[in-house]
C-alpha cells in the first residue's frame, strides 16, 4: 500500500509538465491521508495542476470521511469496485512524489519505517484516480486515490503491495488514453533494481512531524 509520501520540490511539477500554474504548496516530508496535495489531471485544454484531498470520496458518499478508507485502490479490482470503477475509466490523474514510506517489522512492538526513492533521484509519478464530491451546500471537493500493485523484488522485503509508479513513457498518457488494455499494462510493479530503501526515524509515524530530517537514514543523523 502507500500510506505516506513526500513532495520535496513542488515547483518541479510545473517544470516537468510545462504548466505555469502558481502553487502555494510547500515542501511536505510527511504527506498523510486527508491532506490537500497537487495532482495532474486532464481538462479540455490539456493537463492542469489541481490541489485535491488524499482519500477518494465517491460522488454518492453521504459522509466525506469515507475518504480515509479509500487512500489506495487495488489495481486488480479497480474496474470492479463501486468506489473506483467510474474514475478508472474517465478520471485518472498523476500524483507526483519525491519518495514514499513503508514499514517493516523489526522485532519490536513498532515497525521500522523505510524511505523509498528512485536510485537516480528522479521524481515518482504515481498512477491515481480522482472524483468530485459535493457537500450538502453544493460545495465541490476533488479527491484522489493512489493505485497499488504487487511489489517488485526490493519492495517485497517490506510489504506485499506498492504504489503503481508510472514508467516515464506512460506518465503523460495516463490521464488521457482511453484504452483498458493500456491501463492494465501500466498498472504493473516498478522495475527491479531501481529503488533505494533506507531505514529512517520513527518520528515519521507522527503526522505533525514534517521536517527534512525525516527522510535521512537513521545512521546519518
Amino acid at each position: 500500500m502507500c500510506g505516506r509520501y513526500t513532495l520535496v520540490d513542488p515547483k518541479a511539477i510545473e517544470k516537468r509538465f510545462n504548466i505555469n500554474t502558481p502553487m502555494a504548496t510547500q515542501p511536505n516530508y510527511n504527506v498523510a491521508p486527508g491532506q490537500m496535495m497537487p495532482v495532474i489531471r486532464e481538462e479540455a485544454e490539456g493537463l492542469v495542476i489541481d490541489v485535491m484531498k488524499w482519500g477518494l470520496i465517491p460522488s454518492w458518499a453521504k459522509n466525506k470521511n469515507i475518504g480515509y478508507k479509500l487512500i489506495n485502490a487495488r489495481s486488480e479490482t479497480v474496474f470492479e469496485k463501486p468506489a473506483w470503477r467510474s474514475a478508472i475509466r474517465t478520471r485518472r490523474c498523476i500524483v507526483p512524489a519525491s519518495g514514499f514510506y513503508e514499514w517493516k517489522r523489526d522485532g519490536t512492538a513498532k515497525k521500522q519505517p523505510y524511505y523509498i526513492t528512485a536510485k537516480d533521484s528522479s521524481m515518482f509519478y504515481f498512477a491515481g484516480i480522482w472524483e468530485t464530491w459535493h457537500d450538502e451546500e453544493g460545495k465541490e471537493l476533488h479527491s484522489y486515490s493512489i493505485l497499488t500493485t504487487t511489489p517488485n523484488n526490493e519492495m517485497s522485503e517490506l510489504h506485499d503491495r506498492m504504489p503503481v509508479i508510472l514508467h516515464p513513457n506512460d506518465v503523460d498518457l495516463w490521464p488521457s488514453v482511453d484504452d483498458e488494455d493500456f491501463i492494465h499494462t501500466v498498472m504493473r510493479p516498478y522495475e527491479d533494481g531501481e529503488l533505494e530503501l533506507v531505514p529512517v526515524s520513527k518520528e515519521v509515524n507522527v503526522v505533525r512531524n514534517n521536517e527534512g530530517s525525516l527522510i535521512l537514514p537513521i545512521n546519518s543523523k
